[in-house]
């Protein structure tokens, strides 16, 4: 507030400063008139009156002001003139503008990426939260959670802050495969290549692993890289990928390594 005041101060002391230079260049004026007036009165009259010269003077420097200021405005208008005719051209093109900030494919896509990560979230045993509370950010593209306070009232989460450790994984997943879908079923630019390092984290059951996998295998066009360890046990790798076609790549020691390491 002190701060708001002294600007408020300084703008006033400015704009009394300019009013008194005004006033002194009035009074200058008045001064030499009444010099120039009080030598006309004792000069000769044969003389030409120094009044009348310094007023043709006064007049002819008028005159050269206003014509400048004539020429000034000229050029003025005719950049008033370009800058119309670019306004003219902007509003045309802002009138041609979607009135809504999604297109109606925009929206398409959107509502098809919702309903497929809630389908996925239900097939892979999402229960941290209600569906009915589940969304994508129309602002971020990122599903969200709906969530009630007191203070403030209904307000949208990341789906993180909401979930266990193991549905936020599973989430990791429904958005994955959503993306790809949506992407295929829209003619998107997805590049139908997923890698997917160690899936099964938190303790994630067999069951979910084994539909999440059977989900990758029905994309026929994509490429789908999986690297895991299945807790380094072959029971559950054999129970995971159970009627799950695919090739295997056993690896058995560190893929990088240090060369001509001593181990």
């Amino acid at each position: 507030m002190v701060h708001v005041y002294i600007d408020g101060l300084q703008g006033s002391i400015e704009k009394k400063k300019r009013l008194l230079s005004s006033v002194r260049l009035d009074t200058d004026e008045l001064n030499s008139q009444i010099r120039t007036l009080r030598e006309d009165s004792i000069a000769s009259d044969q003389q030409p009156s120094e009044a009348d010269i310094e007023k043709r003077i006064n007049l002819k420097k008028k005159i050269s002001e206003l014509t400048q200021a004539e020429d000034q405005i000229a050029e003025y208008v005719e950049k008033l003139s370009v800058l119309s005719s670019d306004w003219e051209k902007l509003l045309k093109k802002e009138g041609e503008l979607p009135k809504e900030f999604f297109s109606k494919k925009d929206t398409a896509k959107l509502d098809s990426l919702e309903t497929s990560f809630k389908d996925n979230l239900t097939t892979f045993g999402y229960r941290s939260k209600a569906l009915s509370y589940v969304s994508i950010s129309r602002d971020s593209y990122l599903p969200n959670v709906e969530s009630m306070s007191i203070r403030s009232g209904k307000k949208d989460y990341d789906i993180r802050f909401d979930s266990s450790a193991s549905d936020f994984i599973r989430s990791i997943w429904a958005y994955m495969c959503a993306l790809y879908e949506v992407s295929t079923g829209h003619s998107g630019n997805h590049p139908s290549l997923l890698i997917i390092d160690e899936p099964g984290q938190h303790s994630m059951s067999n069951e979910n692993l084994a539909s999440f996998f059977k989900k990758l295998q029905g994309y026929k066009n994509a490429q789908v890289i999986v690297a895991a360890s299945f807790n380094n046990s072959e029971t559950d790798f054999q129970e995971i990928t159970k009627d799950i076609e695919f090739k295997l790549y056993r690896i058995s020691d560190r893929l990088i390594t240090r060369k001509n390491s001593e181990r």
